[in-house]
């Protein structure tokens, strides 16, 4: 995935030489851009529900095929995700095991890699400036006109939540919150109109 360049330009989880620190740079200068234009930047930190747990097998090994992993390698990736059990141990006694049907093995080595996988079609889906860090996403929307900011980061999150669905992920709207950032002043109705968002 890395050496042929697969994983999109705004993700920087999991990945080598990136951090949260990028990811924040990347958010920054988005942001300081809207400043130099005088726009309005409407950022929307989008939470995902359990998102490494619920992701569905047969999704997952349908988007590593479409990135040409196939034949005894995919065979290989079906055999790792199916099939697995948890169980829960105390000191006097064993739980049993019941089947685990969805989500990547956290804890693994792959399962972040699985996860960037699963989640990587997002951003070509999304038509503004998205920003990962593993599951954290965040989208930018920079408009010179306040309320068109809003309206269109509005849109963009139900792009988000409409992929999530099709993806059998699952969009916290109660953690998910958009902040709007500008160096305009505000008129104080301007002020009241947006409490109304």
């Amino acid at each position: 995935m890395e050496r042929n360049e697969l994983f999109c330009k705004g993700q920087f989880g999991y990945r080598k030489g990136l951090s949260t620190a990028h990811a924040l740079i990347e958010i920054t200068e988005l942001i300081l851009k809207a400043f130099e234009s005088k726009d309005f930047a409407a950022v929307t930190f989008c939470d995902l529900s359990k998102a490494f747990d619920i992701v569905i097998h047969e999704i997952l090994l349908k988007k590593m095929h479409h990135y040409n992993i196939r034949g005894r390698e995919l065979r290989l990736m079906r055999t790792y995700l199916d099939n697995r059990v948890q169980y829960v141990v105390t000191e006097e006694a064993t739980s049993i095991s019941m089947p685990v049907k969805t989500g990547v093995p956290q804890g693994s080595v792959l399962g972040p890699l699985l996860f960037l996988i699963m989640i990587h079609d997002l951003y070509d889906n999304v038509p503004t400036d998205v920003i990962h860090f593993a599951d954290d996403t965040t989208t930018v929307t920079r408009r010179s006109e306040r309320n068109q900011s809003l309206i269109d980061s509005q849109n963009f999150q139900t792009c988000v939540e409409n992929w999530l669905t099709a993806n059998g992920l699952e969009l916290n709207k109660n953690k998910t919150n958009t902040m709007l950032f500008s160096l305009r002043e505000l008129a104080e109705h301007e002020k009241n109109n947006l409490q109304n968002f």
